[in-house]
């Protein structure tokens, strides 16, 4: 038996449980209940029996039941986080894909900038392409390269050279790609002719009949001379090979250089080599020093320049080099 008092109504809880009832001789057997008697401080008392098979039963079924609520419960649960989380993660995707967007709309702009700032670097640079191939044009065309057009505008009229032939290049229309191959060939070529000065200093004697210096009677000469200081750089005047960098008699210390277009130039009364035969130089290399070798009165360069082993006067090509 289970009692309960109550401080404030006094009343008394009592629970009697019998599990089983033994039968008397001779009777049937009695079926087991549970039996829960309540009674008061006035002496009533009642009481409530109930079987214990329906009681197992009802517990079972109750037991049943909250497993079933609890898994549905944490069914539900679960489902609730991960909605969550889906809903997190669309969320942020969504975030991403405006940020995408955002950046491919940046990059497309960016995109367009730059091809218009192609088109304008390209149109500039097809213009200074077509002005430099128009200034080798003239430079060959003075150094007796024929250059023929191929529309209908003629070349302005040039005075005579006394250096005609070599190969034949005709300029092409104005389309940028054709431009651009013909002005290749230009550059290659001009690479390969003696332009330009091969030193720093003044000209002491120029190209043609002139006394000479030490015996005073009328001789040619087949080339310039260049003064400065001992030791001033001499440089090729064009792109080559060198086929001779010893003493060579009047000369002096000399350097010779074979260049395309069956050109060669000459280097005379150097001080210095700093280049030997077989090596191949680019126009501006350093092939020695000024100095005052071989039959020479003061520190000079000696230069000649000769096409099929003719000289022809290298002022022109000096001041051709200039432009």
């Amino acid at each position: 038996m289970l009692a309960l008092k109550s401080d404030r109504s006094c009343a008394r809880l009592c629970m009697r449980a019998v599990d089983t009832l033994k039968p008397k001789p001779g009777c049937c057997p009695m079926s087991r209940k549970i039996h829960f008697i309540i009674s008061g401080d006035e002496g009533r008392s009642r009481a409530l029996s109930i079987k214990t098979s329906r009681l197992k039963l009802y517990t079972a079924l109750c037991t049943m039941l909250l497993i079933c609520l609890s898994i549905t419960a944490g069914f539900g649960l679960r489902s609730i986080l991960q909605n969550n989380k889906l809903h997190q993660n669309l969320n942020q995707a969504r975030h991403e894909l405006a940020a995408l967007e955002q950046q491919g709309f940046l990059m497309l702009t960016e995109l367009q900038t730059l091809r218009q700032q192609k088109a304008e670097l390209f149109h500039h640079e097809v213009a200074k392409l077509r002005e430099r191939s128009t200034q080798l044009e003239e430079i060959l065309t003075q150094v007796g390269i024929e250059i023929a057009t191929t529309d209908s505008e003629t070349l302005p009229a040039t005075e005579p050279s006394h250096n005609l032939g070599g190969p034949y290049y005709p300029v092409p229309l104005n389309e940028p790609e054709s431009l651009m191959d013909f002005a290749g060939e230009m550059i290659n070529l001009a690479t390969g002719i003696p332009l330009g000065e091969p030193t720093s200093g003044w000209i002491s004697s120029g190209y043609g009949a002139r006394t000479d210096p030490f015996n005073r009677r009328r001789a040619f000469h087949y080339g310039i001379d260049i003064s400065n200081l001992p030791g001033t750089p001499v440089r090729a005047t064009a792109a080559g090979e060198v086929v001779f960098a010893r003493t060579n008699g009047g000369y002096g210390k000399m350097v010779k250089i074979n260049h395309p277009d069956n050109y060669t130039s000459i280097f005379g009364h150097l001080d210095s080599f700093q280049v030997q035969t077989g090596d191949t130089v680019e126009r501006g290399a350093v092939i020695g020093t000024m100095g005052n070798s071989g039959r020479s009165t003061g520190s000079h360069l000696h230069y000649e320049v000769r096409q099929n082993d003719k000289p022809i006067n290298p002022y022109p090509l000096i001041f051709l080099g200039e432009k």
